[in-house]
């Protein structure tokens, strides 16, 4: 349902308000048509980043051709069912975003068919997953700054930390909310789940960290397909490692906790526990998904395999 809301924020708000306002915004690979002229104009699909859908978007859009974004259209996808596939899926998303980064935004920022506003968003556009290695440096500080620093009174935190704290979420918010409503469903909803939606992305956090810093390193790479049961058995799966890094960084977030409740800085509480929750979620769900993946790869090598037919006097050899 986190997935699914994801989504709807992504399609039902931003790309519409992107294609309202005239900005760039990138087709989707699950659905949309393409003009040939268009591709070819653009000088064709190339492989040298991951999110070669993002990378066409944007150089066709360079060379005067325009999206329509149609909201009346209906597109069925299949969300992962795990969140070794989601995890997957969403570093390729970001490695590739950051290389398409590389590869167009000198290009796009000094492009002079767009306008100031365009090459503004632009740059947010291709660089939003620089949010990552952003919040593991803040998970990483939350616990020395509490400790360090001198709890505020109930004053300034109305005054400056309520604020901040609104600023942060209340758009988040507003956001999925607007996508709820504009999928015929209630706002509540959006805002029910959305401690959940903060949470796993910050459990993501540190996978994505890796995805961005190996976009930065070089060009291309591995196309790991997104994991996918479809209406049969299971077609291929994700590689995962073992989650140390979110193990360790939930228990240094629940020190957090206790350390924010200890020196009276209330208002981080939330939010460290957000931390607390998000690293464990992530790391429990994939050791538990290892662990069955161990088990079934266990069962098959124990099953013995089906004798090979043979035919005329072979077989008689082998009965004897």
């Amino acid at each position: 349902r986190v997935q699914a809301l994801m989504l709807d924020g992504h399609h039902l708000v931003e790309n519409r308000a992107r294609f309202g306002a005239g900005l760039l915004f990138n087709f989707s690979g699950t659905g949309g048509i393409w003009r040939r002229a268009a591709i070819e104009q653009a000088g064709g699909w190339q492989h040298d980043t991951l999110t070669e859908d993002l990378d066409l978007s944007y150089r066709a859009q360079l060379a005067g051709w325009r999206f329509a974004y149609r909201e009346d259209v209906v597109t069925p996808a299949e969300l992962p069912e795990d969140v070794s596939a989601f995890r997957a899926q969403q570093f390729r998303w970001a490695k590739g975003t950051v290389q398409t980064a590389r590869k167009l935004i000198e290009r796009v920022l000094k492009a002079p068919q767009l306008t100031l506003l365009q090459r503004i968003e632009a740059l947010f556009h291709l660089t939003p997953h620089f949010a990552y290695p952003l919040m593991v440096v803040l998970s990483l500080l939350l616990l020395p700054a509490l400790i360090v620093m001198p709890a505020a009174d109930w004053r300034t935190m109305l005054i400056v930390d309520l604020p901040l704290c609104i600023g942060a979420t209340g758009s988040l918010g507003m956001f999925y909310s607007l996508a709820e409503v504009a999928q015929g469903r209630k706002a509540s909803s959006a805002l029910a789940r959305l401690p959940a939606l903060i949470a796993l992305g910050m459990g993501l956090a540190p996978h994505l960290t890796k995805a961005v810093f190996e976009g930065l390193e070089s060009m291309a790479g591995e196309f790991v397909r997104t994991p996918k049961k479809g209406s049969g058995s299971g077609r291929y799966r994700a590689r995962t490692t073992l989650p140390t890094v979110e193990v360790l960084l939930a228990v240094w977030s629940f020190l957090a906790v206790i350390a924010s409740i200890e020196t009276r800085h209330y208002f981080a509480t939330p939010f460290a526990i957000l931390f607390t929750l998000g690293y464990g979620y992530v790391a429990v769900l994939v050791a538990a998904e290892q662990t069955q993946r161990r088990r079934e790869t266990r069962s098959d090598s124990l099953v013995p395999d089906a004798p090979l037919p043979v035919e005329g006097e072979a077989r008689e050899k082998l009965a004897a």
